[in-house]
């Protein structure tokens, strides 16, 4: 078979040896090319062409058995070794006869007589020799890694393969992904020394191919931004940020990271310049050897490495269901800290103790107190408030603590608290609490005190936890959300181990034993991969003293014995039921038994008595209609382990198709999909999870709503609109940095609707104008504005932005330019008559009219907004104005009038739910309660609001401007 000639020829010069036989040339990046004095050399055999490429890329003499495994794999020795003798013979006929090297037991290439592109590519790659770092780059590095570029002219051995030689394919896989590395490094440094010289040609081109190696590296991407803003070419960056938003959300689920969307900021806002990134290096981790080993945990244990600085403050929490390795690896975390000469005080919180009000807080003080190296008094007002749960604390004549009944009370207790802290724990120590799911709520109310000033402790905390039994509405939870924001905290979420791991783990317990492949296969599967149970086996098995054979397997313990005898006992109807019941989850009743299960009203009845009978459900009445559940959560997961993946499919697609049938099927919108998506059926369950997004947008409830939504996304519901709601309910949240990204991903799924991708820019100047980014906001206020000048016009969308692009300007001292886009507005809004827009001008002419002093007209327009937002089902257009008619009142010499339109204000915004305008409410009805005197209601609004604010998330740059939300 004829080889396919390169694209290019590749010429290199050698020194003339006069007389002698010109050198073999191997070109293997790419199709696989051998010519000899520009002649090519062809063989009649595949095998001979990987024999060749074997010898010139191993570079040294291989045994001839070693080459007919390889090759033949298949043969017995005595076969390999002829098919072996027949392919040499082709090799040596056809190089000449002069390039190998030939004995009885070894195969070889005369290394002074061939010359391999790939030995050339390594050569030139490799600038280490120069002298200088791997960051730097000399002239004859930049032309030795362009060689190189040119000199890779498709991957190794690119369409060849040999299909009955599995062991080469791997050899040739391996080596096809280092080369590839290999010229992504090189693409990489001339990337950068292109943007470091300013040859942005040069650069666009190596981004390019570079990005095309792997387009999931998003420093390729961002590298590609640098240059096309370098060209001029804004608009092309711009493009390459959501190109980069859409495949990482697509492939991986995750947002770019907060320096690339800095960079399209600064390119959107014109003022780009090339900065350098500071290059982090990772020192690998070596695991101490300790009875069995800890594996599979190389990352987290990177990550918290990376956070473990001498003296850090920070939140470490580690969080798993039950037995997937939480406080091993916290061993291992605290092993640290104690290695590094740090104090470590541990507290371990126990299951029926959340009752006992600030048991876990009372055991951290008393721990840390016997710790300390020495007894520090407390100042007597902090020793009288740690009384309350330290009695044997001296009160040093201190006048009793007052009840924990007001904000105030509670405030000066958590301040003792975090002082007791303070001078008990030495600086840089560590305070490890275990199975916080455990905890009373009164200690979680304290601990997210002290996490929130973690900084002020000066004290590494470490946390573990069930996530599915800790509240998502818990202080300690937001306090942890609202420090890993501030770049504070670190969250690690374990998941089970994969089968090197367990493998890893069965070595380590048998180190003098044959471990085979199915051994650990199976001890995968038996476990699904959940540190506990591998470990509970392990020590069976070493208790026996071996490993079973593969009959030999059983459940360790006696209590799933139990569980499964009584399943045993009861009727294959009656299973059948239990198993539609294990679906349903919760507590049933018999009709929807009896649409889930297909059995009838007789079947169903006599089951649910033979599943009491036998201890297995217990049945409670609400009403006139008995219910059932299931005696404990673990027999439910025992039916459900034991119900065939089919016949679970089954149930939850009939369970789905019941309730679709309901007249309520709106109100269980998110059950439908749920059961749609446990019977395999995708599409259908990502319409209905859209449908449940949409009922708990229109309620409010945004939080159920973003968990819809990423439903829908992740099963594949197609169109932009879902992105786009994601947007507007992380926005109303407060997670802007998220919300930046999801309306970035929708204007990238609808760029052909220009209409539409105008209302996606919109509602990102929105964003940038809560975030106090002026220029952000009028840039995209702008690119909407430009969408909408072609044949797409859409009125109304074109007066709220000018109505918005007037507020901004207004922000931004240009009065003039403000006063126009207003007056634009105006004419738009009214020859639309369309309520909203009406509602949303008349709003910022009501501000700039107060801006400007003119109070009574302020007033006017924002009463006139307010009877254009009445009939609307958005309530944020009224809470607008009421808030900004709050305002106005009050310069109006009104502070009653202005109290009671904020408080109306205030309860239309908490029902609507937006995080930042109610901090901003809160603040304003504070400022107004204080100019009547009322100095007490007034501080506890103003505590409210700046919990709240808190909250808001600006991607980590806390921007005062946020706290300057007054009006809009």
């Amino acid at each position: 078979m004829r080889l396919q000639r390169p694209q290019f020829s590749l010429r290199w010069s050698y020194p003339d040896r006069r007389g002698a036989t010109l050198d073999l040339q191997i070109a293997l990046l790419g199709a696989p090319t051998v010519t000899r004095g520009g002649e090519p050399v062809v063989f009649d055999t595949r095998k001979a062409t990987a024999l060749l490429a074997y010898l010139a890329v191993t570079g040294h003499a291989h045994s001839r058995e070693t080459i007919g495994a390889l090759l033949w794999p298949d043969f017995d020795r005595v076969r390999s070794g002829a098919a072996l003798r027949r392919t040499l013979s082709v090799l040596n006929s056809a190089t000449g006869g002069d390039c190998l090297t030939l004995d009885r037991h070894t195969v070889a290439l005369r290394a002074e007589r061939v010359h391999v592109d790939i030995e050339r590519f390594d050569r030139l790659a490799d600038t280490d020799a120069h002298g200088h770092s791997s960051e730097s780059t000399c002239a004859p590095c930049l032309a030795n890694l362009r060689a190189a570029a040119a000199l890779y002219r498709d991957d190794f051995l690119a369409g060849f393969a040999l299909r009955d030689s599995p062991e080469f394919d791997d050899w040739q896989g391996f080596q096809a992904e280092r080369l590839r590395a290999q010229l992504a490094d090189v693409l990489d440094r001339l990337v950068r020394s292109h943007i470091d010289a300013g040859q942005v040609p040069h650069g666009i081109e190596h981004a390019r191919r570079r990005l095309s190696l792997d387009p999931l590296h998003e420093p390729a991407h961002a590298a590609l931004m640098r240059l096309y803003a370098l060209a001029g070419q804004r608009s092309a960056a711009l493009q390459q940020y959501r190109a980069c938003v859409q495949i990482l959300d697509t492939e991986l689920g995750v947002p770019p990271l907060s320096s690339t969307t800095a960079l399209n900021d600064l390119i959107r806002t014109d003022q780009f310049a090339v900065t350098q990134e500071p290059v982090r290096r990772r020192v690998p981790i070596a695991l101490p050897p300790a009875g069995l080993p800890l594996v599979g945990r190389a990352a987290e244990i990177g990550r918290i490495d990376d956070v473990l600085a001498p003296n850090s403050a920070h939140v470490l929490v580690i969080s798993g269901e039950s037995g997937v390795g939480k406080t091993r690896l916290l061993a291992e975390v605290t092993s640290r800290v104690t290695r590094a000469g740090s104090a470590v005080l541990v507290v371990q919180c126990h299951d029926g103790e959340q009752g006992l009000a600030f048991g876990l807080l009372a055991d951290i003080l008393r721990a840390a107190r016997r710790g300390s190296e020495r007894e520090i008094q407390l100042a007597p007002p902090w020793a009288q408030e740690l009384r309350r749960i330290l009695p044997e604390l001296p009160s040093g004549g201190a006048a009793q603590a007052q009840p924990l009944d007001s904000p105030g009370a509670q405030a000066r207790f958590y301040a003792a608290v975090l002082e007791a802290l303070r001078a008990w724990l030495p600086r840089g120590s560590a305070v490890a609490v275990e199975d916080l799911h455990w905890a009373d709520d009164s200690s979680l109310g304290a601990l997210a005190y002290v996490v929130r000033r973690v900084t002020d402790l000066g004290a590494l905390v470490l946390a573990t936890w069930r996530p599915d039994e800790l509240r998502p509405d818990s202080p300690v939870l937001q306090a942890i959300d609202a420090v890993r924001r501030e770049g504070v905290a670190t969250a690690i979420e374990l998941g089970r181990l994969d089968l090197f791991a367990v493998e890893s783990l069965t070595v380590a317990a048998f180190p003098d034993s044959s471990i085979t492949e199915s051994i650990t296969q199976r001890l995968h599967a038996e476990t699904g991969g959940l540190p506990l149970f591998v470990t509970e086996y392990l020590e069976a098995f070493r208790r026996e003293g071996r490993l079973p054979d593969s009959a030999e397997w059983t459940l360790p313990g006696g209590v799933l014995r139990l569980l499964r005898a009584r399943l045993e006992a009861v009727s294959e109807t009656t299973g059948q039921v239990l198993a539609a019941a294990a679906v349903l989850q919760g507590s049933v009743d018999p009709a929807t038994l009896r649409a889930t299960s297909g059995r009838s009203d007789d079947e169903v009845v006599i089951a649910l008595e033979e599943a009491v009978s036998h201890g297995l459900l217990r049945e409670s009445g609400q009403g006139s209609v008995s219910r059932y559940e299931f005696t404990s959560d673990g027999m439910r997961q025992l039916v459900s382990a034991g119900t065939s993946l089919a016949r679970e499919r089954l149930l939850h697609g009939r369970t789905a198709d019941a309730l679709m049938q309901r007249r309520d099927a709106p109100a269980v919108s998110a059950a439908v999909a749920a059961h749609l998506q446990r019977a395999g059926r995708d599409a259908e369950a990502a319409e209905w999870s859209w449908r449940a997004a949409v009922r708990a947008q229109s309620l409010y409830a945004h939080v159920e709503a973003l968990e819809h939504l990423a439903t829908a996304v992740a099963l594949g519901h197609p169109g932009h609109l879902v992105h786009l709601a994601t947007g507007d309910v992380l926005t109303a949240l407060g997670r802007y940095a998220e919300a930046l990204v999801s309306y970035e991903l929708a204007a990238a799924r609808s760029a052909d609707d220009e209409v539409g991708v105008a209302q996606i820019e919109y509602k990102i100047a929105q964003v940038q104008h809560r975030l106090g980014d002026w220029d952000l906001a009028a840039s995209h206020l702008r690119a909407a504005s430009d969408l909408l000048s072609g044949a797409h016009d859409d009125e109304t969308l074109r007066a709220r932005i000018l109505a918005d692009s007037a507020l901004v300007a207004h922000r931004r001292q240009d009065e003039a330019q403000s006063k126009s886009f207003a007056e634009a507005a105006l004419r738009l809004a009214s020859r639309t008559q369309d309520a909203a827009a009406l509602a949303q001008v008349h709003d910022v002419l009501g501000v700039l009219a107060a801006q400007a002093g003119r109070v009574e007209e302020a007033i006017h327009l924002l009463r006139t907004s307010l009877e254009h937002a009445a009939g609307l089902g958005d309530p944020s257009l009224r809470v607008a104005a009421l808030n900004n008619l709050a305002l106005v009142l009050l310069d109006a010499g009104r502070p009653e009038a202005a109290v009671a339109t904020s408080r109306e204000a205030l309860a239309r915004g908490i029902e609507h739910g937006d995080r930042h305008r109610i901090a901003a409410l809160h603040t304003n009805l504070a400022d107004l309660l204080h100019s009547t005197g009322a100095e007490d209601e007034a501080l506890e609004h103003l505590t409210e609001a700046a919990r709240v604010f808190a909250e808001v998330d600006d991607d980590n740059q806390r921007r005062p401007e946020i706290w300057k939300l007054v009006q809009w």
